[in-house]
């Protein structure tokens, strides 16, 4: 068979073997794999042998009695020489995009197109309509317009009340005045006037 130029997996196209799938297919094959989970690695190399150590007898145990004389085992070790084999072989493809390729390519466009268009009609419910935001802006002014009138009308109402305060206080305060007046005119005077009657009286009766 003719050899043909090496083919790394640097050279094949991301489209053709993406990392993200040949990756995760690589780990899941050492988990699965009952030997390559339990067997111990060893790195062999391409262009030189390895030595690994290898049992050559396997030790032997027997029964004895307490105190008794235990039996005699052997065992030995020896090295098994290793080297790297590699198989490979190459399956042409065309570049071209198969049926089946187009097929699956013209799904995924339409799942694609599905998707897009529900998101914008899920955004589309979400809007609302000029007409509607106007009526609804109106009817907040209009809310607004009617709270400021009545807070408005508080306050006027609670400047009444302090104006009309100011007055029945002022109007209390010159009542009393006007009692004191009076009072001093109904009792103070007359006592004044008969101290008066009185002084001129004493004067006259001892001239």
């Amino acid at each position: 068979m003719a050899a043909t130029q090496p083919v790394t997996l640097a050279g094949i196209p991301n489209s053709l073997l993406p990392p993200t799938i040949a990756g995760p297919i690589f780990a899941k094959a050492t988990e699965q794999s009952t030997v390559m989970r339990l067997a111990r690695r060893v790195p062999l190399s391409m262009t030189a042998n390895t030595e690994i150590p290898v049992p050559l007898d396997v030790p032997t145990a027997d029964w004895v009695s307490e105190g008794g004389k235990k039996p005699l085992s052997s065992g030995g070790i020896g090295v098994k020489t290793m080297s790297g084999k590699k198989v490979a072989t190459l399956v042409a493809v065309s570049e071209e995009p198969t049926l089946g390729e187009i097929a699956r390519r013209l799904d995924a466009v339409h799942q694609a197109l599905r998707e897009d268009i529900h998101e914008v009609g899920a955004r589309l419910d979400t809007r609302v309509s000029l007409e509607r935001y106007t009526i609804e802006q109106a009817t907040r002014d209009d809310a607004v317009r009617a709270l400021a009138e009545r807070v408005r009308a508080i306050e006027d109402a609670r400047d009444a009340d302090a104006r009309q305060a100011d007055a029945d206080r002022r109007t209390a305060n010159d009542r009393r005045r006007a009692d004191r007046r009076l009072v001093f005119t109904a009792l103070v005077a007359p006592v004044l006037l008969l101290g008066l009657q009185t002084y001129l009286a004493a004067r006259g009766v001892g001239g």
